[in-house]
């Protein structure tokens, strides 16, 4: 059982950088799911907002509408391209893949890079599971995690793993806890998109407790406020997020919005039949 902590570096690892790149993966409730169907009204009067005037000085983008503007952008697109960055004393972790938000059970498949024993893995998330490949530690095999085992403490950290894995959620969660939203400079090409930088100010008091929980003893010593940067297209989609939290620098990047993303699981001959309980005698 002497490796057992290296479970918890792949768990803190993506935990931490999905996290990271929302600071709100979860909504002031709770909720697991962020499909068009569980936000309900709110997702249809947020399309119909962005539909009338997305990204026009008539109906700029405010402090009021930023999260739900976005949101509506996202779903209608349903897919992305996802690269990120996370920098924290001198070592970086990067996470690059495809996420698609289905109807309700996010898919995803990325490659995650860090320093250290582990230096790169590949997580994929279907139907609500999600498949772990460590490389050489896990003999180039999968480890299959269900979220939802009870009996297993590591596997629960893996829900926060899909909800991070949302951008939408990510944005819901922001609804009502923006306080300001600043225009700066003229609109940058990235991707070759035209986006507009926004500074957005968030008061983390109002992004609910659950965040925080998940978070532990950092989640209470988050700062009052958290400011992000966004750059945001004229079809209000993101193009572009960067945020320092505590001398934790994340930058993420979002391009082939709406491209066709497929994501399968493994073939069941390639997954370790005892799944994390496996990788403790594959590494003793």
């Amino acid at each position: 059982m002497r490796r057992r902590p290296l479970y918890g570096l792949a768990a803190l690892a993506v935990g931490a950088t999905l996290t990271l790149a929302g600071c709100t993966a979860t909504s002031d409730d709770g909720a697991s799911s962020a499909s068009p169907a569980a936000s309900g009204a709110t997702s249809t009067a947020a399309e119909k907002s962005a539909a009338d005037g997305a990204g026009t000085e008539a109906a700029a983008l405010t402090a009021d509408n930023f999260a739900t503007r976005l949101t509506a952008a996202q779903h209608a697109k349903g897919s992305a391209h996802v690269a990120m960055t996370t920098a924290v004393a001198g070592q970086k972790i990067t996470v690059d893949g495809k996420v698609d938000l289905g109807d309700g059970k996010v898919a995803m498949d990325e490659t995650v890079t860090m320093p250290g024993a582990m230096p790169e893995m590949t997580l994929r998330a279907v139907d609500g599971l999600v498949y772990m490949n460590l490389g050489r530690l896990s003999k180039n095999k999968w480890i299959k995690v269900d979220p939802a085992d009870t009996s297993s403490p590591l596997a629960s950290q893996f829900s926060g793993l899909l909800d991070g894995a949302d951008p939408t959620q990510q944005l819901e969660a922001l609804q009502g806890a923006v306080t300001s939203l600043e225009k700066s400079g003229q609109p940058e090409t990235i991707d070759g998109v035209q986006a507009q930088k926004y500074v957005v100010t968030v008061d983390t008091a109002k992004v609910g407790e659950a965040f925080k929980s998940r978070l532990g003893a950092a989640g209470a010593a988050l700062p009052q406020t958290i400011t992000y940067t966004y750059w945001v297209g004229s079809d209000d989609l993101v193009r572009k997020v960067e945020t320092d939290v505590s001398g934790v620098k994340m930058d993420m990047t979002f391009s082939d919005w709406g491209e066709p993303v497929t994501v399968t699981a493994p073939p069941a001959s390639d997954i370790l039949a005892g799944g994390l309980d496996d990788l403790t005698a594959l590494t003793s």
